[in-house]
């Protein structure tokens, strides 16, 4: 800020107009008795800075998964399940009910119907386990390497016959299993990664981070 004598500013009218004109310079007041003229730089308005965004970096995996990737992680999701683990534990009291009694022989009857939990159980692991080997074997791209690119807008699955890019608005869960994590295209399709596939302990967390950001509630991982 610098002050101009109001002669200064009689002496070279134009230039005070062009620089009023031009915004170079505003008029702050007129002092009667000094008569002098406070003439500013130009002002800026000041605010508080427009949000940046931050981008997120894509995170890539290679996945190439045969069968026993395949199952270990149905089974493993199958488990979250509370009606499977109520029928584990009653066929596992129910088998040692049997023995007992058949070694102790305090029951005459019989002791035979106590195994039908574990033949229902040996039967529900046997269909889930050819139905898992023909979900297998119906999914083409799986039997090649599959090249996933996490990112912001979604999920992409680049192999041929693969179902392509999904948004993330339409996935509707995903997990963190031990050893995997599963993420659903469909509300019964998934896609296995195994963590053995990421760099490192860095990667998993990003990739966590990521699920959590853009799923919400959806993502059911470990803490």
């Amino acid at each position: 800020m610098f002050a101009l004598t109001w002669g200064y500013a009689a002496l070279h009218p134009r230039l005070y107009a062009n620089a009023r004109s031009r915004g170079l310079y505003q008029r702050n007041h007129y002092h009667a008795f000094s008569k002098s003229v406070i003439i500013r730089e130009p002002c800026l308005r000041r605010g508080k800075p427009h949000n940046t965004m931050t981008l997120e970096l894509p995170i890539e995996v290679t996945v190439r998964i045969d069968f026993q990737d395949y199952w270990r992680a149905t089974s493993a999701y199958m488990l979250r399940h509370f009606k499977l683990k109520w029928l584990i534990v009653s066929a596992g009291v129910y088998l040692v009910l049997f023995f007992y009694l058949n070694f102790t022989h305090t029951y005459r009857g019989q002791t035979y119907p106590l195994l039908i939990p574990l033949a229902a159980l040996g039967f529900l692991y046997a269909m889930l386990y050819l139905n898992t080997k023909m979900l297998f074997a119906g999914k083409k791209f799986l039997q090649h390497p599959v090249r996933f690119v996490f990112s912001s807008e979604g999920v992409n699955a680049v192999a041929p016959g693969s179902p392509g890019e999904t948004s993330w608005s339409t996935i509707p869960k995903a997990f963190e299993l031990k050893d995997d994590f599963l993420i659903f295209y469909t509300a019964e399709r998934m896609y296995t990664i195994p963590k053995r596939c990421f760099a490192g302990d860095e990667e998993l967390k990003r990739f966590r981070s990521m699920l959590a950001a853009h799923l919400g509630s959806k993502a059911k991982l470990w803490t």
